[in-house]
């Protein structure tokens, strides 16, 4: 798999929609406390990777000289683009400055601040203002003296919220992004304060990441912070003993109470890589309604759950169900992406390939999407509030 695609999984297959992703450095120097990117990067000192930079410019070349509709690609998942070493090696700006070039639609996921300064600002605002970009800032919490024991290398959240209603200002679409939401840490200031802050800063919607690490790892974390540890499930889906997150009931008790205060201000919500579609009140959990150009998508569970909410779906005929809902909502599918990229064509038939598996079997389905179960080979939407 090509490294601008996330590798298959069954829970990245079936629920994302951005499965492309460029990472312009190794590591992190932020080295948060909950980071689960370092089990897929490299450690150790950060360094630019230009392989990568070539690899993108040769797929934007040729969607944009096709006149195909580009597959938003998200800066980046596993490092922070904008971290100290970007001041010199500028290697998150020259992959602005191709997809600028190349009209390709991104999505920037960041703490840093350096967002405010030239010339990534004018990058970004040019990209803006040509429906290009869609920013979205993390927060695990809203408190400097749990970020100091979390992020004690990244801004803090003050400085975040800074940086993010300056660049609302400047006419960046923006979402906030939960990530790692944490128990009693991100939602400390209380669920209405997340709400005003949000409002303040111009955000679209909310997304929402629960926060998984290993039982050993909770322990270490919430020990620091001086706090209880909630009640836990794994987030594996066959090994029991593999990660752990907060389990289901805490998840809805507290993400209900996030969506009441957001509805107040007519701010979306989503979740990511929890399948709760049923709170979802956006059209897609990334983002790439905010862009302010046709792009396109790939096809998820999402369609399937928009689709069976009317109507149990059977599943000795998911072939012609899926084409149906391919043709229905324009997504991306094996047979519609023929004049894309190799590399594309490639990552995007495999996805799909283990979406397809992925709705086939009654065990892993509700732990990936509770809003999902099968019965009788019947695909049937169930309320998880």
């Amino acid at each position: 798999m090509s490294e601008l695609f996330i590798n298959v999984s069954s829970i990245i297959s079936p629920l994302c929609y951005s499965i492309m992703k460029i990472e312009p450095y190794t590591s992190c120097s932020f080295n948060c406390a909950y980071c689960y990117a370092r089990w897929y990067r490299e450690q150790g000192k950060p360094e630019p990777k230009h392989d990568v930079l070539r690899d993108f410019l040769r797929v934007a070349r040729i969607i944009y000289r096709k006149q195909l509709k580009p597959l938003p690609i998200r800066l980046s998942t596993l490092v922070e683009p904008f971290q100290p070493i970007e001041c010199n090696e500028k290697m998150s700006l020259k992959i602005l400055e191709i997809a600028r070039k190349y009209n390709y639609p991104v999505i920037v996921n960041t703490k840093s601040t350096l967002l405010m300064k030239k010339p990534w600002l004018n990058v970004l605002t040019d990209m803006a203002n040509k429906g290009l970009l869609v920013v979205q800032f993390s927060f695990s919490t809203f408190e400097e003296k749990y970020c100091r024991i979390l992020e004690p290398k990244a801004p803090t959240p003050e400085k975040r919220i800074e940086s993010a209603s300056f660049l609302s200002d400047e006419g960046v679409p923006l979402v906030f992004r939960l990530s790692p939401y944490i128990p009693e840490v991100t939602n400390s200031i209380g669920f209405e304060a997340i709400a005003k802050i949000a409002k303040e800063c111009k955000v679209k919607h909310v997304i929402v990441e629960s926060i998984r690490l290993t039982e050993e790892e909770f322990n270490k974390i919430y020990s620091k912070l001086g706090l209880k540890i909630p009640y836990l499930e794994s987030y594996s889906l066959r090994n029991k003993r593999g990660l752990l997150r907060p389990n289901l009931k805490l998840r809805l008790e507290h993400y209900v109470q996030l969506v009441r205060e957001l509805k107040k201000y007519n701010i979306g919500f989503a979740t990511c890589k929890e399948g709760l579609y049923n709170l979802h009140s956006v059209s897609d959990c990334c983002g790439f309604y905010l862009f302010g150009r046709s792009v396109a998508k790939r096809i998820t569970l999402y369609e399937y759950f928009l689709e069976a909410k009317t109507k149990d779906l059977e599943l000795k005929l998911l072939e012609k169900i899926h084409s149906e809902l391919c043709r229905k909502y324009g997504m991306l599918c094996s047979y519609s992406v023929g004049n894309y990229p190799r590399v594309m064509k490639k990552s995007l038939k495999y996805h799909e390939k283990r979406l397809l598996k992925v709705l086939k079997d009654s065990e892993i389905l509700p732990k990936i999407a509770p809003v999902f179960t099968l019965c009788r080979d019947r695909l049937k939407v169930v309320s998880v509030t």
